[in-house]
Formats: C-alpha cells, sequence, structure tokens
C-alpha cells in the first residue's frame, strides 16, 4: 500500500502508472513550467521545483520504493534543492541549456572551463609596467574524439550501474522500523553517468574527453594596473 501520493498528483499521474508515462508527465509540465519560459512568475518556478523533485524521486526505483514505503519522511536525509531541479531537467534532455527546446539556436562549441592563475608582482611593477612569463597546463577538448571519448565518435553510453545519473542510493535496514539511506559517487563511473566501452576509447585521451596542454604565456602588466585587476586570455579553437 502506497504511504503517501503526493509526488504522483504533482505529476498528475498515478502510483500504478509506469517510469515512461512518469517521464512523459514530466518532461509536458517541464516544458510548460521552466523558469526560462516564465520569467518574472515565482509561482511557474516553485511548480517546476516540485515536479522535479517529484519526479527525481518517481523515476528512481530504489527512492520510489522508499517514497511508497515510507514517503517523504524516509527521503528526508537525501536532500533536495532548487538547483538541482535544473539539473535533472539538463539531465533529462541532454543538457544545451533551455533555449535550445525553444528555438534558441544552437548549441555552441564544446569548451573546458576558465582557469585562474595570480601573478605576483610589486607595486614598482604596478607603477612602472612589466612584462613575464607565465607557464599553465590545463585540460582542453581532445581534437581526435571532438570531445566525445571515442574511436568511433558516437557519445558514451549511459551507466547502468547507477542509470546514468553518477550516484548510487544506498538503503541499509538498521533495526524493524530504522533505516538508513545514503547518497554516494558511483563507483563504476566516477560520478559521470556514462561509460566508454574500452574497445571503443579514444587512443589520445583514453575516453577522458580532455587532454593536457602546457603553454607559456606572455603576460603584459600595463603601467597603473591596479592589484586584483585580471588579464583574460582567450584560447582560439
Amino acid at each position: 500500500m502506497v504511504k503517501e501520493t503526493e509526488y504522483y498528483e504533482r505529476l498528475g499521474v498515478t502510483p500504478e502508472t509506469g517510469v515512461d508515462d512518469i517521464k512523459r508527465a514530466y518532461k509536458k509540465m517541464a516544458m510548460k513550467f521552466h523558469p526560462d519560459k516564465n520569467p518574472n512568475n515565482p509561482e511557474a518556478a516553485e511548480k517546476f521545483k516540485e515536479i522535479s523533485e517529484a519526479y527525481e524521486v518517481l523515476a528512481d526505483e530504489n527512492k520510489r520504493q522508499m517514497y511508497d514505503k515510507y514517503g517523504k519522511e524516509g527521503l528526508r536525509e537525501g536532500g533536495f534543492s532548487a538547483h538541482s531541479a535544473h539539473d535533472i531537467f539538463e539531465q533529462f534532455f541532454g543538457g544545451g541549456g533551455f533555449s535550445s527546446f525553444f528555438g534558441g539556436g544552437p548549441r555552441g562549441p564544446k569548451r573546458t572551463e576558465d582557469i585562474m592563475h595570480e601573478l605576483q608582482v610589486t607595486l614598482d611593477d604596478l607603477y612602472k609596467g612589466k612584462t613575464t612569463k607565465l607557464s599553465v597546463t590545463r585540460n582542453i577538448i581532445c581534437q581526435p574524439c571532438t570531445g566525445s571519448g571515442t574511436k568511433s565518435g558516437s557519445s558514451a553510453g549511459k551507466c547502468k550501474t547507477c542509470d546514468g545519473r553518477g550516484i548510487r542510493l544506498v538503503i541499509k535496514q538498521l533495526g524493524p522500523s530504522m533505516i538508513q539511506q545514503m547518497q554516494t559517487v558511483c563507483s563504476d563511473c566516477g560520478g559521470k553517468g556514462e561509460q566508454i566501452k574500452e574497445e571503443d576509447k579514444c587512443k589520445e585521451c583514453k575516453g577522458k574527453k580532455v587532454i593536457k596542454e602546457k603553454k607559456v604565456l606572455t603576460v603584459y602588466v600595463d603601467k597603473g594596473m591596479r592589484h586584483g585587476q585580471k588579464i583574460v586570455f582567450f584560447r582560439r579553437i
């Protein structure tokens, strides 16, 4: 017997509804209430958070069983935030931002994260100006596989252990009426939610999608620069 039905009601489904229909219900409502489609509408933002919270639980077999048996009380240690609502949406639709689904234009080229280095200078350097060298090492998109990590060029497959979530929910029975649940990083995929077959891994990046690049930059500290001012370098693709 199901203890609570609130999550099912949020998605307009019943406890008997299969996971595929739950996904379809979430997709329809997420597209309708996404904050990017409803700017300055706090009610839509709250609705989006609520349906995402419900989907996170009902689309996961272990969490759904826990919810059906113990209700939200049994899931309270798992935690949920507004930020995870956007993570769930991007995971469901494959990332790329909301604008991609409403005519916002194609996704741009893949890029790695920005990195920051502190440069030690004296007051005299800021007054007179200075030219110095800076050695940096950063991850760049692997060109042979264009960031796919595979030799075939196909996308990495979903990790079967965590079902592509990157985390696993571990439930321990401590007693007749006591349980403990913990979220841990999936050991099989390292939290990435995807796996590449060994024989299909790119030889250059070994399936990591990025490679190390070492470069020596010439940094020009102009006269009159201030403490904390940033000098930005762009890497051409």
